[in-house]
């Protein structure tokens, strides 16, 4: 947390009252049924799930677009309230992203 009380996201100098980033990621094999878990939670009214583009795969092709690249594909924050849950599937990542996921964290990790 920083002196106003919001989590600062890093180099960007972005805080969660300024953007929408989900609150899940669901992160699988290709081919192992990621299309069905994408369309269960994307049913309910509380879930924000992306519809045009199921695999952003920000984490292992786009990382050096940065957060506002990736934070462009959810719900906006004005409307982020009034869901329960906002996330992301993208199979890729098991294999593909851990650095990147790590060194999405490390801001929050460090402010903890």
């Amino acid at each position: 947390m920083n002196e106003s009380g919001s989590r600062a996201t890093g180099e960007q100098g972005l805080s969660s009252d300024k953007v929408t980033l989900p609150t899940f990621v669901g992160i699988g094999v290709p081919r192992a049924g990621t299309t069905w878990l994408h369309a269960m939670p994307s049913g309910h009214p509380d879930v924000f799930m992306l519809s045009v583009r199921k695999k952003i795969r920000f984490f292992d092709l786009h990382f050096d677009h940065g957060v506002d690249w990736y934070q462009a594909f959810f719900s906006s924050p004005e409307a982020a309230h009034s869901y329960a849950a906002i996330g992301e599937i993208s199979p890729q990542y098991l294999s593909t992203a851990k650095n990147a996921l790590i060194e999405f964290h490390r801001p929050y990790l460090a402010s903890n």
